[in-house]
């Protein structure tokens, strides 16, 4: 948390309020929530906001000013990060690392983040992140594509941001619920109707989330302080003990290094192919 469909929120929220306006004040009260030189950050002042994007669960904030390079501003949420707008004469909230005000935006935009998992650090082509597609935006025959024969688990393949970015632990379970893919099923020996079932239901769960602004647990809000409503929607993630409409128990078990939900019925193992008797005699 936060996952692509809150962080998609959140860049939504924030284009219309400072897309083409210049930043006017930068004030880093953390510098290490920085990843590189803190001071480069509050040099960005007097530049303009041209582009607002994502790619997976990071945002990418394009500035540019005359005779000068163009810059690029990634902000990561990690877990508990929040871009929240808030009037100047609000008192700072714990845990507010930076402050960005915007020419003719009377409110200010803060950075906070309880866990300083998340980060702000000025990339270039040659150091953005390392990604793969991104699970809404690219094409559904590019996330085919890039799923097709891929080795290891289901949960761990769809969870590394290397090989598709914009997923975690509550898209994960939720996509491969629907699809009826056990988490602990090797990606590569799914059959190709199943994997397109997959690739159906990421989209599926990726557009409905965003269409309700995210799921909020604990820390996540949107950029006024809005909570999403993606949860009443939730199937597995987070119901482990209670009874799938299937009538069977959800699990929760820990595949990948995370804790997993699913249901045993709705989801089974494949089972593995079926080896020669030692005994067999040619």
């Amino acid at each position: 948390m936060p996952e692509l469909p809150e962080v998609e929120t959140i860049v939504r929220g924030l284009k219309p309020e400072i897309t083409g306006r210049r930043l006017t004040f930068v004030a880093v009260h953390t510098p290490s929530v920085v990843r590189g030189d803190a001071r480069a950050v509050e040099k960005l002042r007097g530049r303009t906001v041209k582009t607002i994007s994502r790619h997976g669960k990071s945002v990418f904030i394009e500035l540019v000013s005359a005779g000068s390079p163009l810059a690029t501003l990634r902000v990561h949420l990690g877990m508990t990060g929040q871009l929240l707008f808030e009037t100047a004469d609000v008192a700072l909230a714990r845990h507010t690392h930076v402050l960005f005000r915007f020419e003719g935006n009377p409110r200010e935009l803060r950075f906070r983040d309880i866990r300083r998992f998340g980060c702000l650090e000025l990339v270039t082509p040659k150091t953005r992140p390392n990604l793969g597609p991104d699970a809404w935006q690219s094409p559904p025959e590019v996330i085919f594509e890039t799923l097709r024969g891929r080795a290891g688990m289901a949960k761990a393949a769809l969870l590394d941001q290397t090989l598709l970015a914009g997923l975690g632990n509550i898209y994960v379970d939720e996509a491969l619920f629907r699809s009826g893919i056990h988490p602990r099923t090797p990606l590569g020996r799914l059959p190709l109707p199943k994997l397109r079932a997959l690739c159906d239901a990421i989209r599926l769960v990726l557009g409905e989330s965003i269409e309700l602004g995210g799921t909020s647990f604990r820390n996540y809000v949107d950029i006024e302080g809005g909570r999403g409503g993606f949860k009443g929607r939730l199937r597995v993630y987070g119901k482990h003990g209670s009874r799938c409409r299937c009538g069977d128990i959800i699990r929760r078990d820990v595949v990948a290094g995370r804790g997993t939900h699913f249901c045993p019925s709705c989801q089974p193992r494949l089972r593995s192919p079926s080896r020669p008797s030692a005994r067999s005699t040619p």
